[in-house]
């Protein structure tokens, strides 16, 4: 339970660090962006390689910590559309553990 806890929190901070543009900056115009369609198609549990499959692009990573089994990946992925937004995906053990969307 704290884990999900430090993820949800790890999540948060990312997701609006990115929504207000900090991000850097050679990623920030050069990676593709993510649709709703896109967006809505990733599902807990799914592999970087299968989200990179869908999306076109592994995304930057926001935060990253721990090693192994418990390791924790944040990727984001600028939204597409006209409103500026973001995606953030968290990644624990490889795998998709939660997901957010702005935009």
């Amino acid at each position: 339970m704290f884990r999900k806890k430090i993820t949800i929190a790890a999540l948060v901070a990312a997701a609006m660090l990115t929504a207000v543009g900090v991000a850097p900056a050679a990623s920030a115009d050069t990676r593709p962006c993510m649709s709703r369609t896109e967006f809505r198609a990733i599902k807990n549990g799914m592999t970087l390689t299968r989200v990179a499959a869908i999306v076109g692009s592994k995304g930057s990573v926001t935060i990253s910590s721990g090693s192994g089994p418990y390791s924790m990946v944040i990727r984001s992925y600028r939204a597409c559309g006209s409103f500026p937004g973001s995606a953030n995906v968290t990644y624990m053990g490889g795998r998709i553990t939660s997901k957010l969307f702005f935009g």
